[in-house]
Parts: C-alpha cells; structure tokens; sequence
C-alpha cells in the first residue's frame, strides 16, 4: 500500500500529486503527463516507433513518484506541475500553452505556440467536456470569467506562481469542477524576489526539407500537394515583450507578497473574407497588451490569507480565434479586481470586471460563403459588460457547501444593419440589435465527502445535493434542483498492480454564455431577402423555455497503475461518458409553420420564427470515451521524461459550422433549430481527438545548464462539407457528410480527420550565481523547430479535396532573462 502523505484529508489542498516540492536547486527538473490519440495505421506506426526511440532515450533520465498520487478520471485526480518545474519546460510564461503541450486530459480549442493565443478567451477541454465547463481557480478562489466561460477572469502574474494543477470534475475528491488551479504559496527554490524579461518574435525560416514526404508517408497530400495552394503567408507573432516583478517584505506583524506583469504583442493574421477559393489571404496585424498584478497578504503562519488581484486587458480584434475577418471582429477593453479571503474551511471571493465590446466596423457587409465554414455567423451584440461574480464556501469536517453567484448587466449597443451577398451577388440584409439587460446565475451546493481506508482497499464518496438557476427581466428562467454523486476506489493490491474504478453523475451549471443567449433583448437579429420579404428572426425576445431537466455527466473509468521496479512507472485506463439532457434550440411548432421543405431541403416562408429551449432526448444524448496510456521514467536530480498516448472518441449533436465554437455540445445555437442544421449533424465534438501525443523531457548537461524538449503531437480537427442550395433568393446549406466521424468514411476521407500537427519545442537554460543570493538565468526557447507546413484549416466548399486555407503557426523563437532570489523557508 502506498503511504499518505502527513496531515492527509479527503479534500486536503496538499493531498495533490506533488511533483518536485521542497526540492534543493540541483533537484529542479520537469515531468508531466501527456495525451495522444487514434487514427490510421501508417500514423500508429509512426507514433509506436516514436514511443519506443522515447523508452530507449530515457534510460539515462529519472523521477520519483509522489508519496500520495490520487487517481480519478485520469491518471490522478490532480495532476500538479510545481513552479521550479516550470523553470524547466520549454515554455514562455503561458498557462495556455502548458496546459495545450503538457497535461495529459486537457485539449485546447485554439492554436497555441509560444503563447500565440495566450490573450484569447482560453478554450480547453477535459476528457470530453465542454470547454464551456472548464474552470480557473487562484488557490480555492474562482478564477473564472463570469462573461466568457471557461476563460480566466485576470491572468496571476508567472512568477507569483508556485504550482500549477489540472483537476478532474468527475472526481470525489475535491469539491471543485474540473479546470486549472493556480498554487501559490511560497515554497523553497521558487523567487523570493525576482525580475523577469522576455522577447518573442514568430515566422523564423521556412519548412523543413522533405517536409512534404514525410506529412505524405503520415498522411495523405502535403498540403502543398492538393489542388488549391495554401497562403504561405501565415499567422503568427511580430513581436511579443513580456516583463515581470516579484517581491516580499514584512508589513509589521504580517507578510506582504506582490507581483506585476506587463504582456504586449503585434500578432500577424489573415482574413478571408471574400467568396473566391483560390484568393490570397488578406494580412492584417494585431496589437494586445496586458497588465496585471497581485497582492497577498497574510500573518507569518499563513492561517489565514486575504487577496487582491487586478488587470487590464486590450485587443483590437476580438474573435479572431473565431475565424472572423477583420471587419467582423470587435475592440475589446477590459479590466476588473478579485478580492479574495481564506481561512481553515471558509473562502470567500468577488470578481468586478468590466468589458467593452466596440465594433471594428460597425455595418460591414458578409459573404455568406465562408471559405473555412468556422465562421458562419459573425453577428454578436457590441456594448458594454459589467459583471461580478461572488463566490463563498465553508467545509466542516466531511460537510461541505458552496454558493457561487454571478450578475450579468449588459448595456446593449447601436443597431448595425450588414448586407448578405453569395458569391458576390447580394442576397439580403441582417439587422442586429441589442438592449440593456440583467442576467442572474447561480449555483449552490451542500455535500458530504469521506474517504476511507480498509485494508488494502480505498473508497472515496463524495454526494450533494445541488441547485443552478437561470433568471432575466422577461423569461421565465430555469431552475435545476439536482443531486449528484462521485465514488471512487483504489485496490492497493501491490506497488506492480493497483487496479482503481471510478463512476458518477455530475450535474452542470448553466454557463453565462447560454443564459445571455436566453435573456430577452441582449441579442436580437432580422434576416430579410434582397427584396426586402422577411425571412427569419432570432434571439431571446422569441423563445420559449420548457421545464426540464438539468444536464448531467455521467462518468467511468478503470485504470491500472503500475510501478515496474524502481525506476519505471506505467499507467493505463479506459474512460466512458455520455452528457444527458443538454440544452437545444428547436422552432416552436413543426418546421412547416415557419416554412417548407424542397428536395429536403428547407427554406423560411416569411412566417415570423419562433423557438423553444427543450432538452436533448434520449437516443441524441451525447456521449464517447477514451483510453490512456503513460510510460514515466521516475526521476533523479539529472532529469525528467513521461510519454502520454490517448486514444478518444466522443460524439454529439454540436452547433451548427466549424471550428471550435462549432464542435462544441454546449453551446446552444439559434442555427441549429433549423432543420437543415439537423441533417448528418451525429459528428465528433472539438474535444474530440483520435491522436494526441504528449512526450516531455529533460537534461541536466552540467551544472546548472538545462535542456528540455516537449513533442506534441494532434491528429486534425473535426470537420465537415456542406452543400449550398438557392431558391428564390434564400440560400440554404446543409452538411453532405457527417463533421469528423467515423459514421461515414470514404477516400479520400471526406467526413474523417485527415489532417494532423505536429510542433517540436526545444529549450535551453542556465543559472550564474551572482553572490549574496541572487542568481541569473537566461533561458531560450525555439517552438515548432521542425516546422512541417501543416494545416489549421481548410477550404470547406466544392471540390471537396480537403486543400489548405492556412498554414500552421510557423517556427518562433523567445529569449528571457530572470534576477531571481530564491526563498528558504528551511529557516
């Protein structure tokens, strides 16, 4: 039986799988788990000699495994990456891009090297979830956006940063959704004080030679090789400036701790606004800036801590990530404050943040054929977001309730009227407007969790009962009384076999984004042909919301987890889930109310739209799995390695479109009542990924100097064609093959993933002793090394020869200098 680490609790923060804490400065290294996937037989090959050049390569590198390690829908409940870890990934100050690259259950929805997208609304999911239901969390203290769900409210300075924690929802121990947790209490080894600069720039070099055989041997045609060429011109960094501070002092009898960072970048895209499919790609660059800082303030025995956490965040083009053109996305302006307090059992915090949404063109005209099909439909309301989110938990004992609650005052913006065209011919007008709304979200949960020991058998519970609601001037809202429950258990049969099973009923909260899409008047738009004839409405002000139920997980899992010798490490499970009673838009009445079908295709009438909020039923419940696997090399102070592998399916009924604002089942969406959004819409989600591979690792070559490297590897996003149907001036579209799955296959894979990305990042470091101290560490990384030239996304429309629109992220390069005292709280 493994032993507990000292002081353990069911729900105790430190009952996390500490990887490297308290470590002397010669111990530093890094590990973490990794993710892959599943896909074509010559992509299997190539992944299996991968692995096993990786088992042969670490046979000179080592870690050890933590004292407590808990399992749950993953290889451990809590996977933890402790700061002085981070020193040693190639990585440049991004949450994002450690979560994309390193741990194991999470996929990211965006593009991320070198931090590109670190500015965007984060888009992760975990183990199949909707990155929707992803959470943030400074210590215990929601983190979260209360206007962009699973996006974090304020970015925590990268030096403030002690630990950083990816946990599982479906797990029963710890009371928290699934989501990053951001550690930071001081340890031994991380800054004391500290300064910190960086400098990235993007689009180093070209391809590599024979780029194109080896995506060919992988694969099917580089993408160089299809009918249509891609834009080589690509996104990616001008130039990116990141600076940082640390420092602690006493304030009288307390302990006062604070850092602030400052992030600007000129990022480079591409727009494809027009309808031609051979068209070049029209550049257009991107300013961001961020500034943020963080205090904590607590007494010499931390027995309690109080926080204050604020930022300012501008961007001059929204929605980029959407796959928007430059004249579709919007300004944005924000900034805010978390006020925060812990104490024993009890946290308490409020979120003030308020956001400016300010059109780059207030009437811009739409192409209705959209090159790539993620950016379907471009029309969000533009104003101004005030929100506040307060959140409140108290644990006694095994007893447990919490109470988030968040308030939504939104203060509507100009009516934009946007002329249609298809295929340059126009086709109407959309007419978008929007009012000043309030929007009340709550949750609130009281629960019981206990985790016990009897012999070599160990069971966690944890059982609650739960209340999330929905309210807005106008609607009659939703109320979802619920209850759910978690159990998990560890066979300790011996150190080369522990078995464990998990399986529960999680219920979902009602996520900010699908409340405001049911609020009367934050959003409303009018459709009408070229002649003027009245076509179709949407938004809150027309729908009607049935009494249901509220959407739940339903999750399992079984695993071994093995220690083979001293050395070796082994972790395998299966996982299964299925989401029930989602939320869908549908027309109010038969589709023949609102219009008619021709050939089976269905087009309005004139007749004004109407729609009701009902829940999906039974046979469309969304549902998939996933296996994975980890092979670690345990540690010693020269080094680190893990090699992940996962393979997954999960399939839905997602929004209409591409993209990860598409593939996701818990948006809802006003496109998908029409029933042509219906048609072959059974389609992997976006956290849907066949292949992920995550393999990391690590040299100490001499002394201080440090090398690392982090493969990722992803096989393509789902994706689907669509036909485009016209009749009397109405353009209709349906999908010709289901988006990604593997309900139809044909070749080429029309309907299938067929495209992949694969980024090498390399880093190098080195630590000079400066005396009294202080320490000097320059560091360089090069992400994307071995830039194959592969697709991030692709040309939707007939032919359908899945030919490129937009290469990925080219190579770039950063460079950082860090003054650093490190902490000895040996003292």
């Amino acid at each position: 039986m493994q032993p507990r680490a000292p002081g353990w609790a069911p729900d105790s923060r430190r009952s996390s799988a500490r990887v490297f804490a308290g470590l002397p400065r010669s111990e530093w290294y890094g590990a973490a788990p990794r993710t892959v996937s599943l896909s074509r037989m010559k992509r299997l090959l190539c992944l299996v000699l991968l692995g096993c050049s990786a088992m042969v390569s670490a046979q000179s590198v080592a870690t050890v495994e933590p004292a407590d390690e808990r399992r749950g829908l993953a290889f451990s409940d809590r996977l933890v990456l402790d700061g002085s870890h981070l020193d040693h990934l190639p990585v440049t100050g991004s949450f994002a891009n450690v979560v994309s690259r390193v741990l194991l259950p999470a996929i990211s929805s965006h593009e991320e090297s070198m931090g590109f997208s670190d500015i965007e609304p984060e888009r992760f999911s975990i183990t199949g979830n909707s990155p929707l239901w992803s959470e943030w969390r400074l210590e215990d203290l929601n983190l979260t956006d209360p206007f962009f769900d699973g996006a974090a409210a304020f970015k925590v300075p990268w030096l403030f940063v002690s630990e950083l924690e990816l946990l599982q929802a479906e797990s029963p121990r710890h009371r928290f959704g699934g989501g990053v947790r951001l550690g930071v209490a001081p340890r031994t080894g991380r800054p004391r004080r500290a300064a910190r600069v960086g400098f990235s720039v993007g689009g180093l070099g070209n391809t590599i030679p024979f780029a194109e055989r080896i995506s060919d041997f992988i694969t099917t045609a580089h993408t160089r090789s299809r009918a249509t060429q891609p834009e080589e011109d690509r996104r990616r960094f001008l130039g990116r400036l990141q600076a940082s501070v640390l420092d602690s002092g006493r304030l009288g009898r307390f302990t006062l701790r604070g850092a602030a960072e400052v992030d600007g970048a000129v990022r480079h895209h591409l727009e494809f606004p027009g309808p031609e499919r051979a068209q070049p790609g029209r550049p257009y660059d991107e300013r961001t800036l961020r500034v943020s800082g963080i205090a904590e303030l607590s007494p010499e025995d931390r027995s309690w801590k109080l926080y204050a956490l604020s930022e300012y965040r501008q961007r001059d083009h929204l929605f980029t990530e959407r796959r928007f053109s430059r004249a579709e996305t919007v300004g944005q302006q924000s900034g805010g404050v978390l006020l925060g307090f812990m104490k024993g059992g009890l946290h308490a915090g409020l979120t003030f943040k308020h956001d400016r949404l300010t059109p780059t063109v207030p009437d811009f005209s739409r192409e209705l054929f959209d090159l790539d099909g993620e950016g379907y439909f471009p029309f969000v309301p533009t104003g101004s977001m005030n929100s506040v989110r307060f959140e409140l938990g108290y644990r006694a004992g095994d007893v447990y309730a919490l109470s988030d609650t968040r308030v939504l005052g939104w203060s509507g913006g100009r009516t934009s009227t946007h002329a249609l065209t298809y295929l340059g011919t126009p086709v109407g007008s959309m007419t978008v407007a929007s009012r000043p709304t309030t929007t009340l979200i709550g949750s609130h949960r009281v629960g019981y969790s206990k985790s016990i020991t009897a012999g070599r058998l160990e069971l966690a519970f944890d059982g609650y009962a739960v209340v999330n609601h929905f309210e807005a001037a106008g609607s009659r809202g939703l109320v979802f009384p619920d209850v759910g429950a978690e159990l998990q258990g560890v066979w300790h049969l011996a150190r080369a076999f522990q078995p464990f099973l998990s399986f529960g009923k999680t219920p979902l909260s009602i996520t900010s984004q699908n409340a405001l899409a049911l609020t009367p008047g934050y959003f409303s738009a009018t459709q009408r042909l070229a002649n003027g004839r009245f076509m179709q409405a949407l938004g809150g002000d027309l729908t009607t919301i049935d009494p249901g139920f509220g959407p739940s997980v339903y999750s399992g899992a079984f695993g071994i987890t093995s220690r083979l010798g001293e050395k070796w490490k082994v972790s395998i499970q299966g996982i299964a889930k299925a989401w029930h009673s989602l939320h869908r838009l549908t027309f109010d009445g038969p589709p023949e109310k609102f219009g008619h079908f021709s050939e089976g295709v269905f087009f309005f009438d004139g007749a004004p739209t109407s729609y009701r909020l009902v829940t999906d039923p039974l046979h469309e419940t969304p549902y998939g799995g996933q296996v994975q696997l980890e092979v670690a090399r345990l540690r010693d102070e020269n080094g680190y390695f893990t090699f992940g592998f996962s393979a997954a399916n999960f399939f839905g009924h997602p929004a209409f479109g591409n993209g990860p604002y598409g593939n996701d089942i818990g948006l809802i969406d006003w496109l998908g009542a029409n029933p042509n959004a219906r048609h072959r819409s059974l389609s992997n989600t976006d956290a849907d990924r066949a292949f992920i591979l995550k393999w990391l690792g690590g040299l100490r070559f001499w002394r201080t100097l440090w090398g690392s490297f982090a493969v990722f590897y992803k096989d393509g996003q789902p994706f689907g064609f669509y036909d485009t149907f016209v009749e009397d001036g109405q353009v209709a579209m349906k999908r010709n093959s289901n988006r990604g799955s593997a309900m139809q296959i044909s070749s080429p894979l029309i309907g299938w993933r067929e495209d992949y990305q694969v980024e090498v990042d390399l880093g190098l470091s080195y630590d000079f002793s400066l005396g009294a101290g202080w320490n000097l560490r320059v560091a360089g990384v090069v992400a994307n090394a071995f830039d194959l030239g592969n697709e991030i996304s692709e040309r939707f429309g007939p032919p359908f020869d899945r030919s490129a629109l937009e290469l990925q992220l080219p190579r770039s390069a950063a460079v950082t200098v860090e003054l650093f005292e490190p902490a000895d709280l040996s003292r």
